[in-house]
């Protein structure tokens, strides 16, 4: 279709949208009539106050009257648009709306619009147009006036069909955990089951399943693997649409920080960069824990939920007695049928972590394609893990202080880092010795944790019972699903 069509078409579509009378409980009502009579005409200045307001609250506490005003005020303003790059201009404007507000009473109908953009448009897939960094953050302090819309300059990269491999250090486990070959929900729950009547205190343990995710079309069929970086640039619109970045080593860093993206422009910076560039030299982009098919459905159709979600998973046994003095065990989950299942995507290049921490939720982490190493804890060694405090107004008590790479560097002799790195050159003698030293004086307690470990490839999951406490650290170019519940 070509742009003119396309242009009048979804300006219609959208008018058919806009068109329809609030309903009287509707929450945009609640900001009063200033900003709703000018937003048909002064878009760009409604869409600044709303995203004024929307900063001006903790995220989770922000009133829906203005997510309602910021969305409706994206949708005025594509009406008039006219830009050069008017498709991407568009995708911006419908994506900031649902990454920022969840587009309440607007979700289906931004849905049905980009699914038809998908439809009708022909994105290419071999190149994709890299535009300078544009800077935009969900936060005030970093982010660019979001109506706003400035000329950056265009170089176009060749988009491969594969990702760069890693050349990953050999690295001896010391004490991995079992690898199960588990096809079905029975096998699962017994297995799990026959975890808990061995420990009841500790409950069922973590195990990698192989082979599980063979049949998911992300992982087997030639067309949709999640692994050919040009299938994920079509399904993106070319790669135009945006995605929440972590820009860093690892959330625990004074460094690290988010950015939201092109898809296509975090590909290009961080996915297809040469693994082998000194960690030094480049910034580390991670996709992380971001509920991807929320906001691109037609990606869902790709994976599959794994029916070990819908395990009954023991809980461990509490110290706790009732009336009659007898020690009573935990309640085992809810009906696994009712339970919520909630799905996040990680995708990123070598190196990427995620340092020690603990979830509230039983997780499946499912690998689409790449390879991770896993090493976990369970929650009777809290103590030697050494959580973290509240941190500002962030309560941090479920990550830990300690740095698995520096331990296995120090305490064990190991490291993760490819063995043409900088920071994997050997320190002298007696700058290790000093090392352990500090380490072991700051965190002494740590060495005596016990721990399993592993390394997780495509089509294998993990199960991570709640509570254990886990670091993942990718190998190579990786993306894993993970799959919460109660």
């Amino acid at each position: 279709m070509e742009l003119t069509e396309c242009r009048s078409t979804l300006q219609r579509k959208i008018s058919e949208i806009l068109v329809q009378k609030y309903d009287p409980d509707d929450p945009i009502l609640e900001c009063g009539p200033a900003p709703l009579s000018i937003i048909k005409h002064r878009a760009d200045d409604v869409l600044s106050l709303a995203h004024e307001k929307l900063h001006a609250f903790p995220y989770r506490e922000v009133p829906e009257c203005w997510r309602r005003l910021y969305t409706d005020a994206a949708l005025w303003k594509i009406l008039a648009l006219e830009s050069d790059d008017w498709l991407s201009d568009v995708v911006k404007l419908l994506d900031m709306a649902i990454i920022l507000t969840g587009a309440p009473r607007r979700y289906e109908a931004i849905q049905s619009l980009f699914h038809w953009l998908q439809q009708v448009s022909q994105p290419k897939i071999d190149r994709y147009e890299y535009i300078e960094p544009t800077q935009v953050s969900a936060r005030p302090a970093e982010e660019e006036e979001a109506s706003g819309f400035r000329k950056r300059r265009k170089i176009e990269h060749a988009i491969s069909v594969s990702f760069p491999q890693a050349r990953i250090s050999q690295l001896e486990l010391l004490e991995p955990m079992e690898r199960l070959s588990i096809a079905s929900l029975p096998a699962f729950q017994l297995r799990i089951n026959q975890d808990h009547d061995r420990n009841n205190k500790q409950g069922p343990v973590p195990f990698i399943i192989t082979g599980a995710l063979v049949p998911w079309p992300a992982i087997s069929e030639e067309d949709r693997k999640w692994s050919n970086p040009q299938h994920l640039l079509a399904r993106t619109l070319g790669g135009r649409r945006l995605v929440p970045v972590e820009l860093g080593r690892s959330y625990t860093d004074e460094d690290w920080g988010q950015k939201i993206m092109p898809f296509g422009e975090f590909l290009v910076s961080h996915m297809l960069q040469d693994p082998q560039t000194s960690l030094l030299e480049r910034k580390t982009g991670y996709l992380a824990q971001h509920d991807l098919f929320a906001q691109i459905p037609e990606l869902r159709a790709d994976i599959a939920i794994p029916d070990f979600c819908y395990a009954t998973v023991p809980e461990p046994q509490r110290a706790e007695k009732s009336d009659d003095g007898s020690r009573e065990e935990a309640d085992g989950d809810d009906d696994a049928l009712d339970r919520n299942i909630m799905l996040n995507v990680w995708i990123g290049p070598a190196h990427t972590i995620s340092p020690l921490h603990t979830d509230p939720h039983h997780n499946i982490l499912a690998q689409v394609f790449g390879s991770k190493y896993v090493r976990l804890y369970p929650p009777c060694q809290t103590e030697n893990l050494y959580p973290r405090s509240k941190e500002g107004d962030v309560d941090m008590s479920n990550t830990s202080e300690v740095d698995v790479d520096m331990a296995m560097k120090v305490l064990e002799g190991r490291s993760l880092e490819p063995a043409c790195n900088d920071l994997n050159r050997q320190a002298a003698p007696t700058d290790q010795a000093i090392e352990k030293e500090v380490f072991a004086r700051t965190f002494p307690k740590f060495a005596d944790a016990n721990y399993v470990e592993g390394i997780l490839g495509q089509g294998e999951c993990l199960f991570i019972p709640r509570g254990w406490w886990h670091y993942v650290r990718s190998l190579s170019p990786s993306c894993s699903v993970s799959f919460w519940w109660d």
